[in-house]
C-alpha cells in the first residue's frame, strides 16, 4: 500500500510539473501564424511528414522564427498569399512552420534551414527523403507569389503529366475542352490569351471547386477564326456543341472573370472584396497594457543564460552541418564567450568544456552531434540552467524582443569585459571580440535580411578598431543604427520603441547640448559625450553590476543542501513544493532517480510474470517442469526430446517421399536399401 502511494505520489507531481512547464512553454513559444483565425496550414515536428510528404497537393511552405524581425514584417504578405490562394485548394497549400519552437528543431535541421524565412516547395506526390525545392524568386508581393505557384504547378505538370493538373494547360482546340463536358456542366468558357499571361490559369484555379462551370485557357494563336477574336485576353462561353454565345474583351481581371462565371452559373456571388489578413494579424499584436509589466532597463543576467540557450540549444543545433568557415567562426566565437562572458562560476567552466572540446574539431561536425556533446559535457559544477525565461528582454507579446534583445546584450556584455580585461594589454588584439560576433552572425544568425544589414556595417571592423573602447563604442553605435532603422518597423514592440540608448533619462551626460525634449526618440545629428557613454556602458554590462535574480543565484547551492545523502523517495518528495521551472541539473536528477525506480519495479514486474509461467506450466502438466539446469550446452532435455522427435520426422519424410517417386520411375529399390 506505501508503494502504491508513493508512485502515485510522483505520478501526481508529474502530471502537474508537465501540465505548469507545457502551459507556459505554449504560451512563450507562440508562432505568428493560428489555424484558426488565418488560412495558412500551422505544421509542426508531428504531423509534417503525414501531412506534406505524398500529398497529391503542392506544398508551399515557409519556415520561420518567430523572433526574426524580417519574418514578423513577412507574415502579413504570407497570410494574404494564403487567403489569396484559398479557393486554390484543390491543387495547392500554404503552410508555416516554426523553428523557433524547440520541439521543430530536429525538422528543421533535417530540411536543412539555417536562414529565415526559407520558403520551400514541396510537389505532389513527394517522397519521405524528399527536402523539399528552395524558392528563391522574388517575395515582394502577393501576385508576384501567386504567379510564380503557377509557374510551379505547371513545372509539375509538364514533367509529371498528372492528370489531375491537366487543367492548368492551354487546350489546341474546342474539341479538347468539349470532351470533357459532362451533364452537371451549365457553363462552358475559354479564356482566350497570349503567351505569358496569368489570366486563364488564376480563373481556373480560382474556380476548381465549382462543378457546374468547366473552363480551360487557349493561346491567341489557335483560337479558331468563327469566334472573330481581335482583343486579348478575352471571355468566351460556347454552347455544348462549341457554338459562341458570349464574347467579353473589355478589362478583363481574375475577380471579374471569377464573378461573372459564378453568377451566369447561378452560384451566389459575395464581391465585399478579399479580406486582408494584415489588418487582424495587426489587431491582434496589439498587447494588453494592464497585462503587461514593464521592466525598467537593465542587464540581467537571466537574459544571458537565456540567450546563450536558444543559442546552444537551437541556432547552433539546428544546423545539419558545420564545416570550414562556419566551424571556424563558431570555435573562435565560444572561445571568446568562453573568455569573456560573465557568468556565474558553473557557467564559466562549462562554456570552458564547451570551447575546449570544439577547439578539437578539424573538419565538420553535425547540429546533431553538437547537441548530444553539450549535454554530455554539462555535469555538477557546470552546466547552463535550461530556462528561457526572459526578464528585461521579455516583450509585450512572445514574437517581440526576447532572443535578438539577449543577443544584443551579450555582444555588449562581451565587449565591456574585454575591455575591462584587456584595457592595459598592449599585445592583445583589440577587435577580436567584435570580429568573432561578426563571424558568428554572418554564419548562424537566422535572421537573413538582419545578418546581412549587420555584415554591411562590420565589413571594415579590422581598419577602424583601435583599442577596446573602440570595440565597446563601435558595438554601440552600431547597435543605435539598428534602432533607428527599425523604428516604427512592423516589428517593433509596441510598448518597447527602439530609441536611441542611453535616452536623456538613463545619462543626461551622455549628451554634449541641453536637451529640454522629453521624447525618447532622440535625433541623428544630436552630439554625444562618447567619454561618458564609454563609462555608461561599461556600468551597465559589467560583470558586477548585470542584475542576478535570486532564483539563479541560490539554485545550485540549494539544489546540493537540499539533495545531499538524500535517497529518491526523499528527493522527489522536496519538490511537491517546489512551483519553478526545473533548470538542467534539477532535471537531470529527477531523471536519474525516476530511472532507478523505473529499473526496480521492471525488476519485480519480470520476478512476477516468471513465477506466474512457472506455476501455470506446473499447474497444467505436472510432468512438463521447467528445468533451470542444462544438460548439454545450452538445451535443456525438453529441447533435446523435440530435437530428436523432429529429426525422426524428417528422416520418415525423406524415405517416404524416396520410395513414392523411385515406385513411380518403375525402378527396383531392393539394391538400394541396406540389408
Amino acid at each position: 500500500m506505501r508503494i502504491f502511494y508513493f508512485e502515485s505520489s510522483v505520478l501526481a507531481l508529474w502530471l502537474l510539473f508537465f501540465f505548469n512547464v507545457s502551459h507556459l512553454t505554449l504560451a512563450e513559444t507562440a508562432g505568428l501564424y493560428n489555424s484558426q483565425t488565418d488560412d495558412v496550414d500551422v505544421l509542426n515536428e508531428n504531423d509534417f511528414v503525414r501531412t506534406v510528404t505524398g500529398s497529391s497537393k503542392l506544398w508551399f511552405v515557409e519556415f520561420y522564427n518567430s523572433w526574426c524581425g524580417h519574418c514578423i514584417n513577412f507574415a502579413p504578405l504570407w497570410k494574404n498569399l494564403a487567403t489569396s490562394v484559398k479557393p486554390w485548394s484543390c491543387f495547392i497549400h500554404i503552410g508555416a512552420i516554426d523553428c523557433a519552437d524547440e520541439k521543430n528543431v530536429e525538422m528543421c535541421r533535417t530540411y536543412d534551414i539555417s536562414l529565415f524565412p526559407t520558403i520551400k516547395t514541396f510537389f505532389p506526390h513527394s517522397k519521405p527523403i524528399d527536402i523539399g525545392t528552395d524558392y528563391n524568386k522574388a517575395r515582394d508581393s502577393v501576385d508576384v507569389l501567386r504567379h510564380n505557384l503557377i509557374d510551379l504547378s505547371v513545372q509539375y505538370y509538364m514533367q509529371s503529366k498528372d492528370p489531375q493538373w491537366e487543367t492548368l494547360s492551354p487546350i489546341n482546340s474546342v474539341d479538347d475542352i468539349l470532351k470533357y463536358r459532362v451533364s452537371s456542366h451549365s457553363v462552358i468558357a475559354i479564356i482566350t490569351e497570349d503567351k505569358g499571361s496569368y489570366l486563364g490559369k488564376e480563373v481556373i484555379l480560382d474556380l476548381s471547386k465549382y462543378s457546374k462551370i468547366l473552363i480551360r485557357s487557349m493561346l491567341s494563336d489557335v483560337v479558331p477564326v468563327e469566334y472573330q477574336v481581335t482583343h486579348f485576353p478575352s471571355l468566351l462561353l460556347i454552347d455544348k456543341k462549341g457554338k459562341l454565345k458570349t464574347r467579353i474583351h473589355s478589362n478583363l481581371t481574375t475577380r471579374f472573370c471569377v464573378n461573372y462565371l459564378k453568377n451566369v452559373s447561378g452560384y451566389a456571388t459575395n464581391i465585399s472584396g478579399i479580406k486582408d489578413p494584415s489588418m487582424g494579424y495587426i489587431a491582434s499584436m496589439k498587447p494588453t497594457l494592464k497585462s503587461i509589466q514593464i521592466n525598467k532597463p537593465a542587464a540581467h543576467m537571466q537574459d544571458l543564460l537565456s540567450g546563450i540557450h536558444y543559442m546552444f540549444q537551437q541556432e547552433i543545433a539546428i544546423r545539419k552541418n558545420i564545416n570550414g568557415k562556419s566551424l571556424k567562426s563558431l570555435q573562435n566565437f565560444i572561445e571568446v564567450l568562453s573568455k569573456y562572458f560573465p557568468g556565474e562560476t558553473s557557467v564559466s567552466i562549462y562554456l570552458s568544456k564547451v570551447n575546449s572540446w570544439l577547439s578539437t574539431i578539424q573538419y565538420s561536425i553535425t547540429g546533431k552531434s553538437w547537441l548530444e556533446k553539450i549535454d554530455s559535457l554539462q555535469a555538477e559544477d557546470a552546466f547552463l540552467p535550461k530556462k528561457i525565461i526572459w526578464i528585461g528582454c521579455r516583450g509585450s507579446r512572445p514574437q517581440y524582443r526576447g532572443y535578438p534583445c539577449s543577443l544584443w546584450t551579450i555582444f555588449h556584455a562581451l565587449t565591456v569585459n574585454a575591455y575591462l580585461k584587456n584595457r592595459n594589454d598592449l599585445l592583445s588584439n583589440p577587435a577580436e571580440v567584435l570580429s568573432a560576433i561578426s563571424d558568428y552572425v554572418s554564419k548562424f544568425f537566422g535572421c537573413e535580411e538582419c545578418s546581412r544589414n549587420f555584415q554591411k556595417m562590420s565589413q571594415n571592423i579590422s581598419s577602424v578598431i583601435h583599442s577596446h573602447e573602440d570595440s565597446v563604442l563601435w558595438l554601440w553605435e552600431a547597435h543605435n543604427k539598428v534602432n533607428k532603422r527599425l523604428h516604427n518597423d512592423f516589428s517593433e514592440d509596441p510598448l518597447h520603441p527602439k530609441i536611441q540608448f542611453p535616452s536623456v533619462e538613463m545619462c543626461s551626460t551622455c549628451y554634449n547640448q541641453n536637451i529640454k525634449d522629453n521624447s525618447k526618440i532622440i535625433k541623428t545629428n544630436q552630439k554625444w559625450n562618447k567619454a561618458a557613454i564609454l563609462d555608461f556602458m561599461v556600468h551597465f554590462y559589467s560583470t558586477n553590476l548585470i542584475k542576478v535574480s535570486e532564483s539563479i543565484k541560490n539554485s545550485y547551492n540549494n539544489l546540493l543542501a537540499e539533495n545531499s545523502g538524500k535517497t529518491a523517495e526523499s528527493f522527489l518528495g522536496k519538490l511537491e513544493n517546489r512551483t519553478e521551472e526545473l533548470d538542467w541539473w534539477e532535471k537531470k536528477q529527477r531523471k536519474r532517480d525516476l530511472q532507478n525506480l523505473h529499473s526496480v519495479k521492471e525488476q519485480r514486474r519480470q520476478n512476477h510474470l516468471r513465477k506466474l509461467i512457472e506455476r501455470n506450466v506446473n499447474r497444467h502438466d505436472p510432468h512438463l517442469k521447467v528445468r533451470s539446469s542444462r544438460t548439454f550446452w545450452i538445451f535443456s532435455e525438453i529441447d533435446i526430446g523435440m530435437c530428436i522427435i523432429f529429426y525422426i520426422f524428417c528422416l520418415s519424410l525423406l524415405i517416404f517421399l524416396y520410395f513414392h517417386f523411385a515406385r513411380r520411375k518403375g525402378k527396383r529399390l531392393c539394391k538400394l536399401l541396406p540389408y
